[in-house]
């Protein structure tokens, strides 16, 4: 019988925390501009679909975040993730990236200015 071979990744502690603070900031940011786009009179429709999807891709990157605390080994400073949860945690990276590229051509930045 031939033998799995498990492929493990690593985050480190400061990426891992630095991508906890983007989360919160950008989570705020968002909700910032949410309020901004229904006090508008006319409501655009395009940047409140591009903020609720920016707000999806930061809850399942949190989500990646916190399945990834329970392998957290203090000695190395490190959290171990499967190769599953690491593919899934770059596809999120991406797709909030490019959301941020969608929004900015509606004239929408979230960014700390």
């Amino acid at each position: 019988m031939k033998e799995k071979k498990y492929r493990f990744y690593s985050i480190l502690e400061d990426t891992y925390l630095n991508h906890l603070i983007r989360i919160d900031t950008d989570r705020s940011l968002a909700k910032n501009l949410m309020r901004e786009c229904f006090s508008e009179t006319n409501v655009n429709d395009e940047r409140l679909l591009l903020l609720c999807d920016y707000f999806s891709g930061l809850y399942n990157l949190e989500k990646i975040l916190n399945d990834a605390e329970r392998s957290y080994i203090p000695e190395e400073k490190k959290y171990f993730i499967s190769q599953k949860l690491a593919y899934k945690m770059l596809m999120y990276l991406e797709f909030l990236e490019s959301t941020k590229r969608e929004l900015s051509k509606t004239n929408l930045s979230i960014e700390i200015h």
